[in-house]
């Protein structure tokens, strides 16, 4: 065999070697039936601005029970419960305007319940360029309350919603402030994705679904600002039913950033049990995109305040709390980071996150890092154990060589 052929035979060989991941099972794929404004007979349904999209995923033991809506402030609901567990909304309390206490109700059982709400949209000026929320001033910084804004019909902007399991919710005004979306015919929307099975979302930064997670993407588009240094942040409030349990906000980091590029941390707010079936959780890589082209060239960061005491918007939240104890607390995320030209400088930023039951996904490592790697590191290992040996060989054959030769003088 020719010597020049052994580095290949010991790539293929460590690629052979390389360790897999296995499940401990099969894989979960739930049957997703999706719902817009269940049995709504009200005539607050008619117009087109009541939107509450209810998402049943069911699998082989139990059944998750999301809710969408623009119903207050823009939320999701993720409910875990028995598989005759179903949900029955009270339309007759969309009309209270300050309370929607009482407008979900589940029949059999719920296990857990965790939810976010998007309440406010925050501008504010960074002249300085430091990318931070908490150094901007108050007399340059407006709250823009999402439960405020007006949304456009959810059947006009998700007609596919049942096939391809997706859909859209856009705002269409926010009558305090004409000018945010109409001086340049701005959008602020919401795209929702349940996948109902392990998958990643093909678009950056491709996170990781599962059969317990439905997806949110954020995008702020042409929205109008007075400020040449203008930057924006959300307010997000997080809720978990389980009294016991705390919410944490985690960042945990990866060697591997192959699927997003430049970026090797993840960021999660959840509570403090990782049980597979408890707890519940909101997941995102720090990083959002100034361009709806998304790549590293118009990445941007993400960047996330401490965990606060949360107030209960007017939203499906409410609803889901009612009167009982929940955990509740709120952060602010926001959008930027020095010399990335501001706000202004594209007019458009997106940011997706998850949200499920159980315990978030992990970014592993995967099989192609792992051979690159063993491949990398292994092949020189290899090598210079191979010359070692050669020197070795070498060194005895010419011992041997000089023996024969003493023997033959001295016969």
């Amino acid at each position: 065999m020719s010597l020049s052929l052994f580095p290949l035979l010991v790539v293929l060989a460590l690629a052979a070697l390389v360790p897999v991941e296995c499940s401990d099972g099969a894989a979960i794929e739930r049957q997703v039936n999706i719902t817009y404004n269940p049995d709504c007979a009200s005539s607050v349904c008619q117009n087109g601005s009541v939107n509450l999209v209810y998402v049943r995923a069911v699998g082989p033991h139990d059944v998750i029970h999301y809710v969408w809506s623009t119903i207050g402030a823009p939320s999701v609901v993720a409910c875990r419960g028995s598989l005759d567990s179903e949900l029955h909304v009270f339309w007759d309390k969309v009309s209270n305007s300050s309370n929607l206490s009482g407008l979900l109700s589940f029949t059999g059982d719920i296990y857990h319940s965790f939810g976010i709400a998007l309440t406010k949209l925050i501008s504010y000026s960074d002249d300085g360029d430091q990318a931070s929320l908490d150094g901007a001033s108050v007399n340059t910084t407006k709250m823009y309350v999402l439960e405020d804004f007006e949304w456009q019909d959810f059947r006009q902007t998700s007609p596919d919603l049942v096939s391809s399991q997706q859909g859209v919710f856009v705002a269409r005004a926010y009558p305090p402030d004409g000018q945010l979306l109409n001086h340049l015919n701005g959008s602020l929307s919401i795209k929702l994705t349940v996948p109902g099975k392990d998958v990643r979302a093909d678009y950056l930064p491709h996170l990781q679904n599962t059969e317990n997670t439905t997806m949110v993407d954020l995008v702020l588009d042409q929205l109008f600002s007075n400020l040449s240094s203008a930057r924006f942040a959300v307010e997000a409030v997080v809720a978990e039913s389980d009294m016991t349990q705390e919410l944490l906000l985690v960042s945990s980091k990866s060697i591997d950033d192959e699927y997003t590029p430049g970026v090797f941390t993840m960021s999660e707010v959840r509570t403090d049990t990782l049980g597979v079936l408890d707890g519940g959780f909101v997941q995102w890589k720090p990083v959002c995109y100034l361009s709806d082209d998304r790549n590293m060239a118009n990445a941007t960061m993400v960047k996330t305040s401490g965990l606060q005491q949360g107030h209960l918007p007017r939203s499906i939240l409410q609803a889901l709390v009612d009167d009982r104890a929940f955990t509740l607390k709120s952060l602010n995320v926001s959008f930027g980071l020095r010399k990335d030209g501001w706000y202004l400088g594209t007019n458009y930023t997106a940011w997706t996150f998850t949200v499920g039951v159980g315990a978030p996904p992990y970014e592993a490592v995967s099989v192609l890092v792992i051979a690159v790697i063993s491949v990398g590191l292994g092949v020189p290992v290899v090598l210079i154990a191979l010359s070692c040996v050669l020197i070795v060989v070498r060194k005895r054959q010419g011992s041997s060589e000089s023996a024969q030769t003493y023997e033959s003088i001295n016969n």
